[in-house]
């Protein structure tokens, strides 16, 4: 694996031949003093030890909705987690035949 100073020569030849430039105007990554990387280091700390106020859980319910064709009707079930509900709409009698039905 190349060192990090040959990887960024890499990137520094492959933008100047995608812009058509001899030497492209990247900045060089230098390493910055003591007394500025020290806060910085330190904001991190504080910030990885700070308690945890809130805790959000979150899940997937599975929710499915059947529908059956049965002696006795349509019959609907609904899951939702650990509930089940079944509704059931009898077959009923018409009170009189559908004109677009063909007696025969």
């Amino acid at each position: 694996m190349p060192a990090a100073s040959g990887l960024d020569l890499e990137l520094r030849a492959d933008l100047a031949d995608a812009f058509g430039e001899k030497e492209p105007a990247t900045p060089i990554p230098t390493s910055a003093p003591v007394a500025r990387r020290k806060p910085i280091r330190q904001a991190a700390a504080d910030i990885a030890s700070s308690p945890v106020r809130t805790v959000a859980v979150a899940c997937r319910q599975h929710t499915a909705v059947t529908l059956a064709v049965t002696a006795r009707g349509l019959v609907r079930r609904r899951a939702t987690g650990s509930q089940i509900i079944e509704e059931t709409a009898d077959w009923q009698f018409p009170d009189a035949v559908a004109p677009w039905v063909h007696v025969g």
